[in-house]
């Protein structure tokens, strides 16, 4: 009786994935995709993920899209949102996607898209969860030449370049304690 809350609970603690699903059907009449995309998922209801996160996608919802995806186990869907996040810009959910994922080559992808964008700190974060360590060195290359020390320190050391890490201390060492607070 528009109670969903407490109906959800009941239909949780007895099992009923049906009537969870038609709650889920509910929340999506009232354009609420995320509270339908925890019942569908509690429910283990795959076919109306999918069909949510497509909806979702289709209506520029993006968290929803990537939440109703990974819900349903959907790697290629993912992948598929993950480009589209490229091609938009939207770092943080492409790196979301392809870490949840574990798509090292298309995080990779990211990172140089991102270091063309000069969106160093997104670059270090998906080469860091891709584990590139070589083109870390690329990125503290970029943020060295842009003047982020700070930046490119870290990315030498995720690097494991010990000789950039040594020059940027002996010879930047005051510049870097005053950036050191723009990370």
């Amino acid at each position: 009786k528009g109670d969903f809350n407490n109906a959800t609970k009941a239909f949780v603690l007895s099992s009923n994935r049906i009537k969870l699903s038609e709650i889920g059907d509910d929340y999506l009449t009232r354009g609420l995709f995320s509270n339908a995309i925890n019942c569908y998922k509690m429910a283990g209801d795959k076919t109306k993920l999918l069909r949510i996160g497509e909806s979702a996608l289709d209506e520029g919802h993006i968290k929803d899209a990537i939440s109703a995806f990974v819900a349903a186990g959907d790697e290629l869907e993912l992948n598929k949102v993950g480009a589209l996040c490229i091609e938009k810009e939207k770092w943080e959910y492409a790196i979301e996607i392809f870490s949840v994922v574990k798509n090292k080559t298309q995080l990779i992808k990211l990172g140089e898209r991102c270091i063309e964008a000069k969106q160093y700190n997104y670059a270090f974060k998906a080469y860091e969860i891709a584990d590139a360590k070589d083109k870390m060195n690329l990125l503290g290359d970029n943020s060295m030449k842009d003047g982020l020390l700070p930046l490119a320190l870290k990315a030498y050391m995720a690097a494991g370049n010990t000789m950039m890490v040594s020059f940027l201390k002996e010879n930047f060492h005051a510049e870097m304690n005053d950036n050191a607070t723009m990370l």
